[in-house]
């Protein structure tokens, strides 16, 4: 055999190869989430994810206040442990909910478009060239990277979250992930289609949506009709959808609650409805109920962002007046609170609502809410908010007015 020879023209080639190699690194190191970024994570993370209390104590005071971003619309638990902003709004940290001081945080120089929560992380989505596409999950327990991605977004969103997937929604599409966050599926408008048709209304606004373990629920208006598709969230190709079943509504209906294999949608008009339909699209439940000023003040090409919150057995729908307390299989109203002033938590075996003057905490059996509240807690809230909601953290209330995130709790 003769001895190989090092020809000019191979160390040539060698030599292309190897840029090539070193450019594609490096524009994948230029497109990642996480260039221009830093994360701090937790120096010692304790070895699971933090419990709620049972039971609230007799008298709640404010132990500290932190920001949120103007889209959230519950307080963000990532293994138990508030998400907030810092003071600057370019960090978002993971708090200790006895003390408000931070355990991680992450800061990036970069619009934050989205935050929610899911698979015990946080997930968060950045403005770039390309929209809201640049995406990170950090665990909640330690304050790690779980997973990164980047993708083209539009430009303005509001997130979509369940325990299996996570996601964000806009007038033109609806982008959901799995824990990798590699994408399970996008419905609406995309902007390469490997084969022409693979999106069944690309013309179509989207309005609202939401999503759970076997169901996606996207609510769209086409000229003067809203219909609601009702699809898996995991279709074989993500890029084109399987829609099981389209319900058509009054212009400006909502999906405002959803389950394994339902889904609730309110439609404006005298008088409004509240519907539930299974996933097939069958109609399941119907009852008139009180105009929703929220819904009804939604305009077309706006994302109407349902504010909405599980309860144990039950799931929460807030109209921007009164709660719907619905059964969290059949999502059948089972309770509306017109008192409320927003979505309430379970503490224990009870439910806790907010209200004008502070904290009712209802017995609940099953899905039973007993008829009056077993105690009240006073809270003062010094001032009005136009968006509230509870958590539990700990042994904290967590409690969200408008942009920002209260604990509650007992000073020692």
């Amino acid at each position: 055999m003769k001895p190989l020879r090092r020809r000019r023209r191979d160390l040539l080639a060698t030599g292309a190869l190897s840029l090539a190699s070193v450019l594609f690194v490096a524009g994948v190191w230029w497109a990642a989430p996480i260039r221009d970024s830093h994360l701090e994570p937790v120096e010692q993370p304790p070895a699971a994810p933090l419990q709620a209390a049972m039971a609230l104590p007799s008298t709640l005071e404010p132990l500290w206040e932190a920001a949120l971003p103007p889209m959230v619309n519950a307080p963000v638990l990532a293994a138990g442990y508030p998400v907030v902003l810092d003071s600057t709004g370019k960090t978002v940290q993971s708090i200790d909910p006895a003390t408000g001081q931070p355990r991680w945080s992450y800061t990036r120089d970069a619009a934050l478009c989205s935050m929610a929560s899911a698979w015990d992380a946080a997930v968060l989505s950045y403005a770039s060239g390309r929209g809201c596409g640049e995406v990170v999950a950090i665990h909640g327990l330690d304050g790690t990277y779980q997973a990164t991605r980047a993708a083209h977004a539009s430009d303005t969103v509001v997130p979509i979250s369940s325990k299996e997937r996570a996601g964000i929604v806009s007038a033109e599409r609806v982008d959901l992930w799995r824990s990798d966050l590699v994408r399970t599926v996008v419905y609406g408008e995309i902007d390469i289609q490997q084969e022409p048709n693979e999106q069944p209304h690309p013309e179509c606004v989207i309005s609202s949506a939401l999503t759970r373990s076997t169901l996606l629920a996207v609510a769209e208006t086409c000229k003067e009709h809203t219909f609601v598709r009702l699809q898996s969230p995991d279709p074989e190709e993500s890029s084109v959808p399987e829609v099981d079943a389209s319900v058509e509504f009054a212009k400006g209906s909502q999906v405002v609650g959803i389950a394994g294999g339902a889904v609730a949608v309110y439609e404006p008009g005298s008088p409004a409805h509240f519907y539930v339909f299974n996933s097939e699209g069958k109609q399941q439940h119907s009852e008139e109920v009180a105009p929703s000023a929220q819904v009804e003040a939604w305009q077309e090409g706006e994302v109407f962002q349902p504010q909405v919150a599980p309860a144990g057995r039950l799931t929460q729908w807030f109209d921007g007046t009164r709660l719907y307390v619905l059964n969290a299989k059949t999502l059948v109203p089972v309770r509306i609170f017109d008192q409320a002033i927003g979505t309430g938590t379970m503490v224990g075996s009870q439910l806790a609502i907010p209200t004008d003057t502070g904290v009712e905490l209802y017995g609940v059996d099953k899905t039973a809410i007993e008829e009056k509240p077993q105690r009240s807690i006073r809270v003062d809230r010094k001032g009005t908010a136009s968006k509230v909601a509870l958590a539990v953290s700990g042994g904290v209330l967590l409690e969200q007015r408008d942009d920002r995130l209260v604990g509650l709790g007992t000073k020692d």
